[in-house]
This record gives structure tokens, C-alpha cells and sequence, in this order.
């Protein structure tokens, strides 16, 4: 561990040890400051395709004076401090996790990233009741099999969620909502800027609380977003102009089925249904219109055991800002994906607890791409991918402000169609945390 490292780790241990001890012991101290390290070892870091070399990836990217890795480990320290506090009919929190990663191998991904949360439920002495969110996050962007980069990217990302409800009578309230996201990457590689994002998001919707605790709901959702660097610019030598980009608007309208069910005492239903409408102003070949949803099932037979099934279905579209004959373009990469996954929790003690999960995911993929000087479809590709996913973890506190816990995962992915657009691969991960939490 280098020196840095062990001065953050002292000073949050001092940090911790100087909270008052005379603190009164009848009210748990709302504040809490802690600290965490974590060894990881993924044989799969970079996303790879089966066969492929870390270096045939690094000379595709044209990366110079750096030397990747296929496999890494990597340790990551992290300073945990957080506030719950209810007060009166009102609830407030706030937590904020700092991780400094360092990889054994690949140290051009070495990065400093955040986690950070805050919000205040609230209710008045009458029916009208709301809550405000924000949080914030800073990571390592995820590598993708298609548009695959090696270039280091911080994912930068904020998101504020509001709502009011209001009862109007016993079995019926109005739910209102607003939703703000936005995110940046550090990358300035043009195909990279393009995936950044802002959008507003509004509903309006009834529920309707027929006998407690079944309730059912419906809303409209209007969602209006925005690329501001969809498509970066060039100049009539087709050179890109730098700080230049032609933005592209989105705008979607949707309608929102919910129920939530409890059709025993040990069993929970819940389900989401939505219609949903996509128009985008400049690249029309990602208007979507369809279904989508999730619906998920939770059963605890016993106190020490819980299991639990969820599918899931949505799109996701990506656009990627791409040059073809030295004359720019656009790629439109959208993918229909359903997920399947199925849990279980068991608490062997107060102290020791263990999760499995299977997890299965198939997507169907297109790329379309829209340049003028090239015959439409010419370069369409199409594929399909499935991937399954296992995993177990465990957790182990021998005290109430320790916790230590492995966690092991491997993934297994098949794929058809266009190469390039979806490989086949495998990854495998293993990692082992230790927790310390101080709050009196």
C-alpha cells in the first residue's frame, strides 16, 4: 500500500476516534464516518473477446506508451460518512463514499471516483406528503464490445427526483413527480462526448389503495432530453472544428401501469407496465414505440430466508458520432433487452449471512447508420447476445461497526450477427472488502 493510501486510512481512523464519547447514549448519534478496503481480481477487465489479446485491443486504439492487461487486480480504499435524522413528521439523510482504485497492472484506469446521496421525506398534519432526492456519482466507465475503447473515461453523473403526493380521499391520492439527469465523460474522444445526456421528466397519476397494502396506479409521463454533442462538426475540409457539435433533441410520452400486491404474508408482488412513444429530431432512425416493463415477485418462507425473481424488460439507445471516408457520421446503436434474474438470501446468524443469484440477459442489437454520402443500409449491422451471470457473496460481522465479506461472479456470453457489434466472452471476479463504521 503506497503512503497516501496509509494517511488516508490514518486520518480516518483518527476522524473517527474523535467523535464525542460523551455523547448521549439514549438517542443513537445520527452522524456515522467510516472506512473501507477492497482487493478484486477480474480475469476480464477490458471486456475482451474471446481470443483476443489485450495488445491486438491497444494497437486497434492506437494507445502509445502504455503496456494493458487482460486480467488485473486492484485495490480500492474508501471513506464512508453519512447523516439519518428524523425529525418531527420530516426524515433527512445524506451519505457520501470517496474511493481512490489503483490497478496492479493497468494503471492508466487508476482514478478517484464518488458516490453521494441526500434526500428529505416529508408529510404535513394532512393528507399531503412528498420527498426530494439528489445524488451524485463518479466511476470508471463500463468497456464496451461495441465502439470498444481502452482510452481511460470517467463516467460523471447527476440525478434529482422530486414528488407530492396528495390524498383526496381514504383509498385514492394524486402522485405528481419530477426527475433531472444529466451525465459527462472526461474522454474527449468525439465518439465518447456523443453518449453524453441532460433530460426533465414530469408524470401526473392516480393510485388507488383498494385494501391495504394492494395498490394500483396509472400515470403519463412526458420526457424531454437532450445530446449537446451528438455530432461534432467539421469545416469544408471535413477537419472537426474543436468545441463544435450539432446537438440532437429527443422527446418521449409514455403511460405507466403499477400494481403492488400482497397476496400473503410472506409474499410480495409488484409490476410495472408502460406504453411509451420516442421521437429524436436529427437521427429518426432511433424512434421507438412499444412496450415495456418489470415485474417482480419476493418470497420469505422463514425469517432467516428470503427469495426472490425479477424480469425486466427495456431499450437503450446509444448514439456514437463515427467518420467514414474521412466524412463524418452518426451510428445509432439500440439494443431490446430482457432480463431475468432469481436471488436468494439466507442469514445463517445475527452475523453471518450469504446471497446467490443466476442472472440471464438477452438483447437483440441494430446499428443504422445515417451519412449522406453513403447508400442507406449499406453498413447496417444486426446481432443478438445472451449472457448468463452467477454469483455468490457472504457477510460476516463479528461487531456492529465491522463488516468483512467476500464476493465471487462469472459471466458467459454468446453472440451471433455482425462482427464487431457483439462478441462472445467470459469474465471472471473475485473480491474481498473490509468495513469499519463508527457511529455512537
Amino acid at each position: 500500500m503506497t503512503r497516501p493510501r496509509i494517511t488516508l486510512l490514518a486520518a480516518a481512523a483518527v476522524a473517527a476516534l474523535a467523535l464525542p464519547a460523551s455523547a448521549p447514549r439514549a438517542e443513537q448519534n445520527p452522524w456515522y464516518i467510516g472506512v473501507s478496503e477492497l482487493y478484486s481480481h477480474e480475469s476480464n477487465l477490458l471486456r475482451l473477446a474471446d481470443g483476443e489479446t489485450a495488445q491486438q485491443a491497444q494497437a486497434a486504439q492506437g494507445l502509445q506508451g502504455v503496456t494493458l492487461s487482460r486480467g488485473d487486480n486492484l485495490s480500492q480504499t474508501s471513506l464512508l460518512a453519512g447523516l439519518d435524522k428524523p425529525f418531527g413528521r420530516q426524515h433527512a439523510y445524506a451519505n457520501l463514499s470517496v474511493r481512490d482504485t489503483r490497478y496492479d497492472r493497468n494503471t492508466l484506469y487508476n482514478n478517484v471516483g464518488y458516490t453521494a446521496n441526500a434526500g428529505l421525506d416529508w408529510s404535513t398534519a394532512e393528507r399531503v406528503a412528498g420527498s426530494l432526492a439528489y445524488s451524485a456519482n463518479r466511476s470508471l466507465s463500463s468497456f464496451n464490445s461495441y465502439g470498444v475503447t481502452t482510452q481511460k473515461n470517467l463516467e460523471s453523473s447527476q440525478n434529482i427526483d422530486a414528488n407530492v403526493r396528495v390524498g383526496l380521499v381514504t383509498q385514492y391520492r394524486l402522485v405528481f413527480t419530477l426527475d433531472h439527469r444529466q451525465t459527462h465523460n472526461s474522454d474527449p474522444d468525439p465518439t465518447i462526448q456523443s453518449r453524453e445526456y441532460n433530460q426533465d421528466a414530469a408524470s401526473f397519476g392516480l393510485q388507488w389503495t383498494p385494501r391495504d397494502p394492494t395498490t394500483l396506479g396509472m400515470a403519463l409521463r412526458e420526457t424531454q432530453g437532450r445530446y449537446p454533442k451528438y455530432l461534432q462538426l467539421t469545416d469544408s475540409l471535413n477537419n472537426p472544428i474543436p468545441g463544435a457539435y450539432q446537438a440532437d433533441r429527443f422527446k418521449q410520452s409514455a403511460l405507466d401501469l403499477t400494481a403492488s400486491l400482497v397476496p400473503s404474508g410472506a409474499s410480495t408482488l409488484d409490476a410495472r407496465l408502460s406504453y411509451s412513444k420516442t421521437h429524436y429530431d436529427l437521427n429518426q432512425q432511433r424512434d421507438f414505440s412499444g412496450l415495456t416493463g418489470t415485474a417482480g415477485w419476493t418470497w420469505q418462507p422463514r425469517d432467516r430466508l428470503k427469495l426472490s425473481a425479477r424480469w425486466y424488460r427495456d431499450v437503450g439507445q446509444n448514439s456514437y458520432a463515427t467518420t467514414y471516408f474521412n466524412v463524418a457520421g452518426t451510428s445509432d446503436y439500440s439494443q431490446i433487452y430482457n432480463s431475468y434474474r432469481l436471488q436468494a438470501d439466507f442469514n445463517a446468524t445475527a452475523k453471518l449471512s450469504f446471497t446467490g443469484a443466476l442472472q440471464l440477459v438477452d438483447r437483440t442489437l441494430v446499428t443504422t447508420v445515417n451519412n449522406p454520402l453513403i447508400p442507406a443500409n449499406l453498413l447496417d449491422q444486426s446481432g443478438k447476445d445472451s449472457s448468463t451471470v452467477v454469483s455468490l457473496g457472504l457477510r460476516w460481522t463479528p461487531l456492529r461497526s465491522v463488516t468483512f465479506g467476500c464476493d465471487a461472479s462469472t459471466e458467459r456470453r454468446t453472440a451471433t450477427g455482425s462482427a464487431g457489434l457483439t462478441v462472445p466472452l467470459h469474465d471472471n471476479t473475485l473480491s474481498c472488502f473490509g468495513q469499519f463504521q463508527l457511529q455512537q
